[in-house]
Order: structure tokens, then sequence, then C-alpha cells
């Protein structure tokens, strides 16, 4: 005679997907996507540019993740805000006034896909801000970023982001 063994009930496999989640997400991947497909373009450099897009890139990533993840994660949020305002700040000086250090010192040439990430790492810090600030005006405000036409545009957009970093960009 055969036993019945009760089988677990799985947990639920939901996917996370509000506005404020795509948003965060999906800027950070952007961005991380473009960083790491810098670093194809800074190998006749030294090591050291190749090894901060590595990072960046990396790290943007793990935060797209930890976004979805981890929605309400503060101190996480606001690392990744500060990080990318830095970022976004360190690419403008380079193309203003330019470095005083690094393999490419002086003022750098304006490329498509460096700005891109430099729009979508400020626009990632305000909203990381806002959500640490007031999650539930967030929510509200990016509300429409769930929707199926918010699915839509967000699709777009990160698909035009990765097109874009495909085509590259970046002169030197």
């Amino acid at each position: 005679m055969a036993r019945e063994l009760p089988v677990p009930q799985s947990e639920s496999q939901a996917l996370n997907l509000t506005g404020t989640v795509l948003a965060l997400s999906g800027l950070s991947l952007s961005a991380g996507t473009i960083h790491l497909v810098a670093i194809v373009q800074h190998l006749d450099s030294t090591w050291t540019l190749p090894l901060f897009f590595a990072l960046l890139g990396a790290g943007q990533f793990y935060v797209a993740w930890a976004a979805y993840r981890r929605p309400a994660d503060h101190e996480l949020l606001v690392v990744a805000a500060v990080t990318s305002a830095v970022v976004a700040l360190l690419w403008l000086a380079s193309r203003t006034v330019g470095l005083p250090f690094g393999p490419e010192k002086g003022v750098s040439s304006i490329g498509v896909s460096d700005t891109i990430a430099s729009i979508e790492e400020v626009v990632f810090a305000v909203i990381a801000v806002g959500v640490v600030r007031d999650p539930d005006r967030s929510e509200r405000r990016l509300a429409w970023l769930a929707s199926p036409m918010g699915l839509r545009v967000t699709l777009m957009c990160v698909s035009s982001t990765l097109f874009i970093a495909a085509l590259g960009g970046h002169k030197h």
C-alpha cells in the first residue's frame, strides 16, 4: 500500500515589480552595462581604468539585484546613491575641467554611452534618496512604471541603453 507523503508548499515566486524596483534596478543595470562595456574600450590604457569600470559595473549589477530583492534596504540605497552621485561628478569633472590624475589626465571627450550612464546615475541617486526619505510618496510617484505602459517604456529604455552600450560611443 502506497503512503502519501506531504509535499511542502513552495513559496510564492511572484515578481516584485513595483515602480520603485523597476526604476532603481533598471537604472543601475543599464549604467552597469555601459561601464562593463567601457572595460573593453579602455584595454589600451593602464590596468587602472579597466579595473575601475569592472568594479563599478559589477557593483551596479549587484545594486540592481539587491534593489529587487530588498527594495526597503535604506543603507544599501544610501551607499548606492552616494556612489552614483560621486561617479557622475567624476564624469562631469573629467569632461569639463579635466582630471589631474590617472591615465587620461586632462579633459576627456563626451561620448553618448558615458553621458547616458551619468544621467542614469544622477536619476538613480535622486530616486534612491526619495525612497529613503519617503518610501510611500516615491512609490506613488513611480507606480505608473509597474503598469503595462510603464513596463513597455522601461523595457524600451533598457533595450535602447543596451544597444547604445553595445555600439560604444566613447572616444579617446
